[in-house]
């Protein structure tokens, strides 16, 4: 039994980059396509239910995972969906390394925009049977590793995101609160700039040399095909192999730079505290991460970084 099977599938196209069509399912709740049937002189938009947004970033460290890869959906959040009767969102995007962070920045952008300007007339329209719309001024962000980095983001980017005319032509989007799980919020931590072995999710790397040569092998094989669009993966053994590699080797953190040659881009914890040093009104947000992770330190620099300027609660 799928953990899925309570849930009707509905796969759209949010953007389309150089005819590669990037997509986003909606996971709705069964019980809301139980609900009795309006009568069918009363089928316009206005007896259709209005239902609370749950936004859903899947994960895998940018490089792998994809919309519908099962094993990385909490079941926590499946059940949120049904208990509050929440249209759940997961979208795709662009994966590293043949894809830029840039470029993945831009696809969440993209998604956010096409949310705001056609999502309710889509549903209003091309999906009448389903009797319900979205909800935008009742948006939850979520997301695990990367994506709890991308759900970050859109709660502290929104606002230039969508522009003034594009916020006047459509709903206004509200995201209420963030949950972002064992994200990599901050790629400068020490660890992730120092190469050193190490030992990861109790898996070791190869040594040094072997893993720069794992990397440079997957490099040299994807370069002729640099450009080309990957938005979904299947994890498997030699990418995990690939990632911990990186990491050790700290590539990892030169596939996240930004264009400028620096980390701002995906570096969460600077944006949050330039936010409160602004005295920007920041969402509400429940960052989650383990004291011992092997993979993304980020519990004492967020404290010592973050804790300055924001009311941070520490839980053992």
């Amino acid at each position: 039994m799928s953990r899925f099977d309570p849930f009707t599938f509905v796969d759209l196209c949010y953007s389309i980059v150089d005819n590669h069509a990037l997509e986003a399912t909606l996971f709705i709740p069964s019980s809301l396509l139980s609900r009795p049937r309006p009568d069918k002189d009363n089928s316009n938009s206005t007896s259709k239910r209005r239902c609370p947004v749950l936004v859903h970033f899947h994960g895998g460290s940018f490089l792998m995972g994809h919309r519908r890869y099962e094993p990385w959906v909490a079941q926590r959040f499946l059940d949120l969906a049904h208990a509050h009767e929440a249209i759940m969102i997961r979208p795709d995007y662009r994966l590293l390394p043949e894809s830029g962070v840039t470029d993945i920045l831009e696809d969440i952008d993209h998604f956010w925009r096409w949310m705001q300007r056609d999502l309710p007339s889509i549903m209003a329209d091309q999906h009448p049977e389903l009797r319900i719309l979205p909800d935008l001024s009742r948006v939850l962000c979520c997301g695990e590793s990367s994506g709890g980095c991308l759900a970050v983001y859109s709660a502290l980017e929104l606002g230039s995101i969508l522009s003034r005319e594009e916020i006047e032509e459509g709903t206004e989007i509200t995201i209420r609160a963030v949950i972002s799980t064992y994200a990599l919020l901050d790629p400068d931590v020490p660890e992730l700039r120092i190469p050193q072995p190490r030992t990861f999710m109790e898996m070791r790397p190869p040594p040094p040399r072997q893993a720069e040569a794992v990397i440079r092998k997957y490099m040299d094989g994807c370069s002729p095909n640099l450009g080309a669009i990957r938005s979904r993966q299947e994890p498997s053994p030699k990418l995990w192999e690939l990632f911990l590699c990186e990491v050790q080797q700290c590539y990892f953190t030169r596939l996240l730079k930004h264009t400028d040659g620096g980390t701002h881009a995906v570096n969460m914890v600077e944006r949050m505290v330039a936010e409160a040093e602004a005295e920007q009104s920041v969402v509400p947000m429940w960052i989650i991460h383990g004291r011992d992770d092997t993979v993304g330190t980020l519990f004492a620099w967020f404290a010592f970084r973050v804790g300055s300027v924001f009311v941070v609660l520490a839980a053992n």
